[in-house]
């Protein structure tokens, strides 16, 4: 036997010991210790203590054993990122389970893209068994619900059903009276029943909780799985490299994605509560769209007297005051700023933007790239639902254009048509959008921030319909700005959003639909101050 082995023998002997001793000590403690010492006892205690329960929760949401793994170790790469930041320790249950459930969500979606690719050529791997009352689809259901309670719901449930927790337990761990732990679980199931019969799973109370106890995380988290990832988190969060020796690519692809998409959520939530009271795309780049002084307040006003007007298939408003068309002008740039980081969501997980359709294996486009986004938009039911071999107006995919998800709909009018969107992309050679796989960050050589992305096209299509701005650097330049007759919002690939003027400049316009053209762009020629 070799030294090497010799030494992580001896080590795995010495972190086992002092994880045992550590059996005690609460996670406030634990979580201190690894961000102050990388102390590798520290982290695996935490990994055998909430293993458990987060491999529960990846394998109720995903079917390949793989994947469960990937997910597993994904979510505590998540905790390594994020652990001097959490707030409250002693709730790192009720983190790591939200953690967990993002993760998982995300590596489904990954699978719906490769269900995309393939067309439907290919047999998944058969599903995994579940807990007896509840098919495969029905635990995704309740998870997605369960997820959606406000905290001091969700956390008495994940202590004492998803834990094993006693009422007694929970209430010491969370410093509450014994009673408060029994009276939120009884409100937390009386939630979770109104809203899982609302979605079609009627369960009685008694059943619902046995539900949530039979599959209870009581077993022990595989050994190898445990070493792997006390491993990796210990490189990661020492800055060595050699993690991607021990975790997969896809592991490691969904830790990032998640982490990016916790501190965008943040950042876009804050935009969403006011409209845009901060920089909508504020950073660097050719732009600094900032809301001028005092819109913030207007818009807020204007947004609810203009809420009633606003009409999914985009009927004419005819009394729209200029602090309703301004709140509307808001509300369109708010919707772009969530499909674009939707847009490097998807990115994160499969490196590459989407495609600007599904194509066949001809290369003929059936589906726009917006449906493409719908498991990136918590849609992912609904993109689930479309036949991604079959054109957009096939006797199938046909009746599903009435889902339209409000994000696509027009802000005003008025338009032609039902479930129709303004929301398209340039697609054409040098554009973002070319070809059948999709573009990466490498392939935008004049900088993400210098390209655009999405934009309010002139005439509005069918949201499903694989129809967007075809660009020809010899042929005039589709219409645009239909929503607008000031200006029109434009999503750059750096997720920023710009209000642009109607009489733009060309050529300079033409700079900013092309990714790699090296121009040397006056942004004066676009900006629209009005």
């Amino acid at each position: 036997m070799t030294a090497g082995p010799v030494t992580d023998f001896l080590r795995h002997l010495r972190s086992t010991a002092a994880a045992r001793a550590n059996e005690d000590c609460p996670d406030a403690g634990l979580l201190q210790q690894f961000v102050t010492e990388q102390a590798e006892a520290a982290f695996q205690t935490l990994v055998q203590r909430h293993g458990p329960m987060v491999l529960r929760v990846c394998g109720d949401l995903l079917r390949d054993t793989h994947d469960v793994e990937d997910a597993f170790q994904a979510t505590f790469l998540v905790l390594v990122s994020r652990a001097s930041s959490i707030r409250n320790a002693s709730l790192l249950g009720n983190w790591l389970y939200g953690v967990a459930y993002r993760v998982a969500v995300r590596a489904r979606a990954n699978g719906a893209r490769q269900r995309a690719h393939e067309a439907r050529g290919v047999d998944m791997v058969a599903a995994k068994p579940v807990a007896p009352g509840l098919e495969p689809e029905q635990q995704i259901i309740l998870h997605e619900e369960l997820n959606r309670l406000p905290e001091k719901y969700r956390v008495p449930v994940v202590l004492c059903y998803l834990q094993g927790k006693t009422n007694e337990e929970a209430a010491s761990q969370l410093a509450w009276p014994v009673g408060t732990v029994k009276g939120r679980l009884t409100r937390a199931r009386d939630l979770l029943r109104g809203r899982l019969t609302r979605r079609g799973l009627a369960l009685s109370a008694s059943t619902l909780a046995v539900i949530l106890t039979q599959n209870s995380a009581s077993a022990a988290v595989p050994a190898a799985l445990l070493s792997t990832t006390t491993k990796a988190a210990l490189l990661v969060a020492a800055g060595q490299a050699g993690a991607e020796g021990v975790v997969s690519a896809q592991a490691a692809a969904l830790s990032k994605g998640v982490i990016q998409t916790m501190f965008l959520t943040k950042v876009n939530v804050t935009i969403a509560v006011l409209l845009g009271a901060s920089a909508i795309g504020a950073g660097g780049g050719l732009f600094a769209f900032h809301l001028p002084a005092g819109d913030a307040r207007v818009a807020a006003r204007a947004a609810v007297k203009l809420a009633p007007r606003v009409a999914a298939d985009g009927a004419k408003q005819e009394d729209e005051t200029p602090d309703a068309l301004r709140a509307a002008r808001l509300t369109s740039a708010n919707k772009m700023k969530q499909l674009m980081l939707a847009m490097h969501n998807f990115h994160s997980v499969n490196r590459l933007f989407p495609a600007a359709a599904v194509y066949d294996k001809k290369g003929k486009a059936l589906l726009s790239w917006r449906v493409l986004l719908l498991p990136y938009l918590e849609e992912g039911d609904l993109f689930k639902e479309f036949h991604l071999d079959e054109p957009w107006d096939s006797a199938h995919n046909k009746t599903l254009l009435a889902k339209m998800p409000k994000l696509y709909a027009p802000v005003r009018g008025p338009s032609k048509g039902k479930n129709v969107t303004f929301y398209q992309v340039f697609k054409g050679k040098g554009a973002a959008f070319e070809g059948v796989e999709g573009i990466g960050y490498a392939e935008f050589t004049d900088g993400t921030s210098n390209t655009i992305a999405i934009i309010e096209a002139g005439e509005a299509v069918p949201w499903t319909k694989p129809a967007d701005l075809a660009y020809d650097a010899n042929k005039p330049l589709p219409k645009l700005g239909g929503l607008f007759k000031e200006g029109i919002n434009a999503a750059f690939a750096d997720g920023s959003v710009h209000w642009l003027k109607k009489d733009f400049d060309e050529p300079t316009m033409r700079a900013v639909i092309t990714r790699n053209g090296g121009e040397i762009v006056d942004p004066d020629k676009l900006r629209n101050d009005k």
